[in-house]
């Protein structure tokens, strides 16, 4: 357990950070695998709208 002030702050701070950057990489991760989906698919239109939205 955290004894300083500024342990604890840190502490608060990582917990927010990780669950935010879990969401974005999860987000990412889908979006990713939406336009490979696509691609592989060969629906070009899918695949444009999918890369638009992943970029």
């Amino acid at each position: 357990m955290a004894n300083h002030k500024s342990a604890e702050k840190r502490i608060r701070q990582t917990k927010k950070r990780t669950e935010r950057n879990r969401f974005y990489k999860t987000r990412i991760k889908n979006l990713t695998k939406a336009v490979k989906e696509a691609v592989e698919a060969g629906d070009q239109a899918a695949a444009a709208l999918a890369l638009k939205k992943c970029q």
